[in-house]
């Protein structure tokens, strides 16, 4: 688009070397833009006097933060900049994409809330805690930031509001913050409110950004910005976990219920292969051992595999839940159910079990104990 308006541009590759995933500094991608624009000061074809920084999505907090940073940035252009920390909006992503596909219930509370406030606490999420506030007031260039009235993954509303607060504080006058109307996250048309990329970008954004250019010419600063658009759900804070939230907790709390579970079942597996006589358990116990079995590891799975799908695959839904998560549901209750059982046909058989075979109980039952409680934390146990 900017080479079609006559506009020199480069475009790079962003850097792959010491930005691995978790350990993502913007800081680090800001010294490549301006890395970037000492290049296009020398070009031949360039008045060095006029090169300035276009960032789009993340490049809304790059871009700012390199402008910040160097008398050489003339100008700054962002598209779908976000006002607010990657983990605030990541988390109003992924409860935007839930409602969208029609998850309701436990799910969309714990997915899009307890898995993310788990990977901030993890520091999983590349610089989750990153303000965006402190930059822009430190920004002394002319601004044009442009948002979609459809944005769903940087919420546009917030997002204006907080970048004409900061210039305001400031005292800067030459900005211009524009929603575009029917465009997406990167102002393209959308045919569904945002959740589906169009192929052509919005009417009148080329232009828009060719005009903004132009009047750079004039000395007079001025100050525009448009109202905010609707946006059906705010940010929220990511709240700190408390100690039995912590990861350690609740990694050790999986691995204590699978253990109890997996002991039975190997004690009971071996036994049989080795053809030793072994009393009867009463049957509900190995439903129990079974059913939590599958459960743990299936939510395990499942919160990997919707990770690394970007929530894009949540599989069939019925009655506002995906059927892999009413499945898991379902082990959960029956590992709830059989727990119960095991219980009371223990506590009711005439005869004692034999000492190895209450040790095995008492395993299973300890680990089933640990699992009715991460399971209730996790959501399994909720409508």
């Amino acid at each position: 688009m900017l080479t079609d308006l006559g506009i020199v541009t480069l475009i790079y590759d962003k850097r792959v070397d010491a930005y691995q995933y978790g350990d993502q500094t913007h800081s680090v991608l800001a010294s490549d833009a301006i890395a970037g624009v000492q290049l296009l000061r020398k070009h031949a074809g360039v008045d060095p006097g006029r090169v300035g920084l276009f960032g789009v999505s993340e490049g809304g907090w790059v871009a700012p933060l390199a402008a910040s940073r160097s008398n050489a940035v003339a100008f700054l252009i962002t598209v779908a900049a976000s006002g607010v920390s990657p983990a605030r909006q990541e988390q109003w992503h992924r409860a935007n994409q839930l409602d969208h596909a029609g998850i309701r219930g436990s799910l969309a509370r714990v997915y899009s809330e307890t898995f993310w406030r788990q990977l901030v606490a993890a520091d999983a999420l590349p610089a989750a805690r990153y303000d965006p506030v402190p930059v822009l007031e430190r920004v002394l260039v002319p601004v044009l930031a442009l948002w979609g009235e459809y944005d769903r993954r940087t919420p546009p509303a917030e997002s204006l509001t907080i970048f004409r607060e900061a210039f305001e504080r400031t005292g800067h006058k030459h900005y211009t913050l524009r929603v575009l109307p029917g465009a997406d996250h990167v102002l393209r048309q959308t045919p569904d409110r945002g959740y589906t990329r169009g192929a052509k970008w919005v009417p009148g954004y080329p232009n828009l950004v060719r005009d903004w250019l132009d009047g750079l010419r004039t000395p007079d600063p001025v100050a525009v910005a448009d109202a905010p658009p609707m946006q059906d759900r705010v940010t929220i804070d990511i709240r700190p976990l408390g100690w039995y939230e912590s990861i350690w907790v609740q990694i050790s709390a999986a691995l204590l219920a699978l253990a109890g579970f997996g002991y039975y079942l190997l004690v009971g597996l071996g036994r049989r292969l080795n053809r030793r006589p072994s009393p009867m358990p009463p049957p509900p116990a190995r439903w129990l051992a079974s059913a939590g079995t599958l459960g743990s590891i299936g939510v395990i799975a499942y919160f990997a595999f919707l990770t690394a799908t970007v929530s894009h695959r949540l599989g069939p839904v019925l009655a506002g839940r995906p059927i892999p998560w009413l499945l898991l549901q379902a082990l959960a209750m029956v590992t709830v159910a059989s727990l119960l059982l095991t219980v009371y046909s223990t506590l009711r058989r005439a005869e004692r079990p034999v000492s190895g075979e209450r040790v095995r109980l008492a395993v299973l039952l300890g680990g089933a104990g640990v699992f009715v409680s991460w399971a209730a934390y996790w959501g399994l146990l909720l409508p």
